[in-house]
């Protein structure tokens, strides 16, 4: 017992601190009542209070500079001392030689693109470190580009050659003379430059059996110049010459690919930040929206993996019948969520409270859809523990109307109407497993059990599929249809998102999901004899059963061949790819275990619909696997030229902690 009240007492204390912390220094700390309502067992917090400051109070509060939230101690990650977390990070420790190269190889990649971009002057000393005596090299800028693109003052030019073709031109350029013509010409394209930036990502460590390493690295380049923007993406293959206590010497550098992006100088942005000029007349902007995401996790409860990835959602629509876009923010626990209404000069204006929808829950989706067919927009809002429905009334507010059971963690909804039955049905997906409300463990739950698959796990909560059953005029009813309709199928895979589409062409809606830590599902709906749906799960058969760690997906036909084709976000990674491909990488498991965990790390995948239920991965040959860290995607028609483009929300803290995203 006396081990309880010590466990009790170091928990109140770490409460005591973190309501120290959250107690802002130059303002006013506003009490948000609520009220409870008990749906089964799980409760659902509706904020009935006020949260903003004044005008001239946000005026004068400063923001922090860096509010780091307290993650080890709220059990969220393992805590390490920094001698620990060093020997981890040892790649020599554990006898990957390959990262310890790679590290080398690194520096001398800093220090050329440094000289690429201008910062540093190509002197012979400096490029002779560089250099082995021998070097070779292919021109850093083809000379011969093919225009790829041209339109609304953007162009793309591209340069791709066969390994033959590489051969030919790699003593195009020799020795420190010969580098310093290549870096010469590469500057005269860029011209005067400024803001220039580059990165090099080593994806490939190879050594070599005379002594050489080989290594291929991807370099991407921005900057801006007189004419407007540049930028260049190349693949470079490398060798080098390895000696003891020295850093690697370059022998040979050849580009295999290359694509330049120049933006003219009358074209204007693609796109203009309008943030501000549309939100800042509402008190939550500064108060809320602008305070970075450590801010916020030092000041919340929190208990969920998912609130450090700052991912809750969004729902776009015209809530109040006016022909303008209106929008609907989710946030973390314990801050409202926020409704703003579009108004005529673009602006936008908060009616959160007003419309009493300034919940406080942790909200990570939220749709508007047509739910009760009376021709406005409702709402659904994923919280934990359930999924809330609120009418969308005349009076320009919305009403609860029923909360549906849900896991604890759902994190994304999805609404079609799969039965054709002309009522929008709601498909909810969870990530982890329900375990918070029944145990009183203190780490929170995460992939990292000792039970867990990290490359096919289905060990968390199921998804759950929600029949509309609402009749005009009566209360509105939703049915858990899951089982009936075949959907507990693989129904335990960490969903992050779902999208449904009819891609086999037979007039009736799919569903496709996509899951972290492992397998996607595509579940075929299909009309038995007796007029009933049912889903089945076709991902191995229609080859999209992909390991990785899907966390978007979208749906259109980019190729326009009348088949619905499919793009899913996943993760690319550098280190994953020079790591899954040496031979050390999971040495005792079978092949086929470490070719679907090498997966993990090739980023995301365009599944061309083949018709006849087969889909072909094109996401190299289309070049749109390397969406970074990839959250959420779209497919959209930029230019207005009939052909579907793609926009890729990507990105985490991967250097230093800026304290925000």
């Amino acid at each position: 017992m006396s081990g309880k009240k010590n466990q009790r007492r170091k928990e109140s204390k770490r409460q005591e601190r973190r309501h120290q912390a959250a107690k802002p220094s130059a303002s006013r700390v506003w009490i948000v009542p609520f009220v409870v309502l008990a749906v089964g067992l799980v409760p659902i917090l509706i904020v009935s209070g006020v949260f903003d400051q004044s005008p001239e109070e946000a005026a004068i509060t400063p923001l922090p500079a860096s509010a780091p939230p307290a993650l080890a101690e709220s059990g969220v990650i393992p805590q390490f001392d920094k001698q620990s977390w060093d020997e981890i990070d040892d790649p020599s420790a554990d006898g990957w030689e390959t990262e310890v190269l790679h590290d080398k190889v690194k520096k001398q990649l800093k220090v050329l693109g440094s000289i690429l971009i201008g910062e540093k002057q190509p002197s012979s000393e400096s490029l002779a470190k560089l250099l082995d005596p021998n070097f070779a090299c292919t021109e850093l800028r083809p000379e011969q580009l093919t225009t790829a693109y041209q339109e609304g003052g953007v162009v793309v030019r591209r340069g791709e050659f066969d390994s033959q073709q590489a051969a030919a031109r790699s003593t195009t350029h020799r020795g420190v003379d010969g580098l310093s013509a290549a870096i010469s010409d590469f500057a005269d394209a860029l011209g005067q430059a400024s803001e220039a930036r580059f990165e090099f990502k080593v994806v490939r460590v190879d050594p070599t059996e005379d002594d050489l390493l080989h290594t291929q690295q991807l370099l991407e380049l921005s900057a801006r110049t007189p004419t407007g923007m540049i930028e260049q993406h190349a693949t470079w293959d490398a060798d080098w010459v390895l000696a003891s206590g020295k850093l690697p010497q370059l022998k040979t550098i050849r580009i295999s690919k290359f694509e330049e992006t120049r933006t003219e100088q009358d074209s204007g942005p693609l796109f203009a930040d309008c943030t501000e000029s549309v939100l800042s007349r509402n008190n939550c902007y500064p108060n809320q929206i602008l305070r970075g995401l450590n801010h916020w996790l030092a000041r919340i409860p929190y208990r969920s993996l998912l609130s450090m990835f700052a991912a809750p959602g969004i729902a776009v629509a015209d809530v109040n019948g006016d022909g303008l876009e209106d929008v609907y923010l989710c946030q973390q626990s314990s801050i409202p969520n926020r409704l703003f209404l579009q108004q005529p000069d673009g602006s936008a204006r908060d009616v959160s409270a007003e419309w009493g929808v300034d919940w406080i829950n942790d909200t990570r989706s939220a749709l508007f859809v047509d739910l009760d067919n009376d021709g406005d927009q409702d709402l659904a809002v994923a919280v934990p523990g359930s999924v809330v429905l609120a009418e969308n009334l005349e009076n320009r507010r919305f009403r609860i109307r029923v909360a549906l059971p849900a896991g604890e963690d759902p994190s994304s909804l999805c609404a079609f109407d799969y039965e054709l039955d002309g009522r929008l049905d709601i498909y909810v997906c969870a990530y982890y497993p329900n375990q918070l409300l029944t145990s009183s463990a203190q780490a929170s739950p995460s992939i990292a059990r000792a039970e867990s698959v990290f490359h096919d796990a289905n060990d968390s909560a199921p998804n759950t599929m929600y029949r509309n059953a609402i009749e005009p005029g009566s209360t509105w009813e939703f049915i858990d249809v899951t089982e009936q309709v075949g959907l507990d199928e693989n129904n335990r895979r960490w969903s992050l998102a779902a999208a449904s589409e009819d891609y086999d062409n037979d007039g009736d809606p799919d569903l496709y999901v996509a899951n972290d830590y492992g397998r996607d599902n595509l579940y075929r709906n299909d009309l038995g004899e007796d007029g009933r749906r049912t889903f089945v799960d076709v991902g191995l058969e229609a080859q999209v059963e992909q390991a990785g760690n899907g966390m978007g997906i979208t749906w259109a036909d980019y190729n326009l061949d009348g088949w619905m084709d499919a793009y899913v976000s996943n993760m690319w990674s550098s280190a994953g790819n020079r790591v899954a491909t040496r031979p050390q990488f999971m040495s005792h498991a079978a092949e086929d275990t470490r070719e679907r965990v090498r997966h993990f790390a090739v980023g995301n995948t365009l599944l061309r619909n083949q018709g006849g239920g087969v889909f072909d991965d094109r996401s190299l040959a289309a070049g749109v696997n390397r969406g970074r860290w990839a959250w959420g995607n779209q497919f959209f028609d930029l230019n207005n030229d009939g052909w579907d483009d793609l926009i890729v929300a990507n990105g985490y803290i991967t250097t230093d902690d800026t304290s925000d995203l």
